[in-house]
C-alpha cells in the first residue's frame, strides 16, 4: 500500500554483530527564575470617613466580604480572604495607606529639617488650598504630619531624615488603604483582580481600583527548533515531552530512530537523545532557541557519549 510518499528506489543494507557505544547527546533548556506578579488594590476618597466592605473576584471565583480597612495578613485579613479562593493559590499581601501625588508643587528636602521649602513660584493661598494642618503626607518615602503651612514652605511635626533632594513631589493620604498582592504560587502574568464595592459602602466619592504593579514572567515559555545534518524540525514547545521530541527528530530524513528521555532541571528540562539507527560518531544536533522566552532563556546541546562504529560493520 502507498502512504503518499515517494516510491522506494533503493535500499541500504548494514551488518554488524554488536554496538560498542551508541551516540548520546543532551539537549538542555533553561532560564533564570520567573518573576512573580504584583497587583495593587487601592481605596481612596475626597475626605476621611470611608465605610463598608468590598469583594474580590479572581478567575471567576469571588471572595467573602472584605472590610474597607482589612489587615494585610492574620485573621480576617485580605490575604486570608484571597487564599480561600481555589483559583488563586498562595499570595503575600502588604498594606499601606493610599497616597496621591500633589500636583503643580515641588519641594527641596533637607535632612534633619522639619521644613519643606517650596521650589519656584508659590503663595500661602495656593499652599493652603493644597495642604491643611494635620494632613498625613509622604515625603521621600517617610510618613509625616503637617503642623503648619507658610507662604513658601510646609512645617512637619517631625524632622525629615531621608536623603537631600531637589524638586521632590509630595504625596497626600487619600483617606484609604492600598494593598499589594504578590502571587507566589501562580508564576507568570496573571489576570487582573476584579474588585466590587459591597455592603454599606460609603464615603465622600469613595473609589476602589486595581492596578498591575509588576507584570509576572514565566521562567520559560515559547518554542524551539532542532536540526540535524541540514534539516530542521517544526517548532517544538518549550516543555515538550520525550515522545514529542522523538517524533520531531524522527520526522527528519537525516535521522532514522532515536530514543529520548526527559528529566526536569531547575526551570527547564534535560533531554537525552540516543541514536539507535545512526551508528558511530555523529554530528551534533543543532537548536534554534530564538523563540524561547523568559529571563535568560536558552537551549544548548552537548555530546555526552561519542558513538563508535562496530569493528565488523559493513554496508552495501
Amino acid at each position: 500500500s502507498s502512504n503518499g510518499g515517494d516510491p522506494v528506489s533503493e535500499y541500504k543494507i548494514e551488518w554488524y554483530s554488536s554496538v560498542d557505544k551508541r551516540e548520546i547527546q543532551k539537549l538542555t533548556t533553561s532560564s533564570s527564575d520567573g518573576i512573580t506578579e504584583i497587583q495593587s488594590i487601592k481605596i481612596s476618597a475626597d475626605s476621611d470617613g470611608i465605610t463598608g466592605f468590598f469583594t474580590v473576584t479572581f478567575d471567576g471565583e469571588s471572595s467573602d466580604l472584605i472590610p474597607h480597612d482589612a489587615d494585610a495578613d492574620g485573621e480576617g485579613s485580605l490575604e486570608v480572604k484571597l487564599e480561600r479562593l481555589s483559583t488563586i493559590g498562595d499570595v503575600e499581601v502588604s498594606r499601606d495607606l493610599s497616597w496621591t501625588s500633589v500636583p503643580q508643587v515641588e519641594f527641596d528636602l533637607t535632612p534633619g529639617s522639619n521644613v519643606l521649602e517650596l521650589v519656584g513660584d508659590g503663595s500661602a493661598s495656593s499652599l493652603a488650598e493644597l495642604f491643611s494642618i494635620g494632613d498625613s503626607i509622604k515625603v521621600g518615602g517617610e510618613h509625616h504630619v503637617v503642623s503648619s503651612v507658610a507662604m513658601s514652605s510646609i512645617t512637619l511635626s517631625h524632622a525629615y531624615t531621608g536623603p537631600s533632594a531637589n524638586n521632590a513631589i509630595i504625596h497626600k493620604w487619600s483617606y484609604g488603604h492600598e494593598w499589594h498582592v504578590t502571587f507566589n504560587s501562580h508564576i507568570g502574568e496573571q489576570p487582573l483582580l476584579e474588585v466590587q464595592a459591597a455592603d454599606n459602602w460609603a464615603g465622600t466619592n469613595p473609589v476602589i481600583e486595581v492596578a498591575r504593579v509588576r507584570k509576572g514572567v514565566k521562567p520559560l515559555s515559547g518554542m524551539m527548533r532542532l536540526g540535524f545534518e541540514g534539516e530542521r524540525t517544526l517548532p517544538i514547545p518549550f516543555d515538550a515531552d520525550a515522545h514529542l521530541v522523538k517524533q520531531a527528530l524522527e520526522s527528519l530524513t537525516t535521522i532514522g530512530e532515536v530514543d529520548v528521555t526527559r528529566y526536569v532541571n531547575n526551570n527547564g528540562h534535560n533531554y537525552f537523545v540516543t541514536f539507535l539507527s545512526e551508528l558511530g560518531n555523529r554530528d551534533q544536533i543543532t537548536v534554534d532557541d530564538s523563540t524561547l522566552m523568559g529571563p535568560d532563556a536558552r537551549a544548548r546541546v552537548a555530546t555526552m557519549v561519542d558513538g563508535t562504529e562496530p569493528a565488523d560493520y559493513g554496508d552495501a
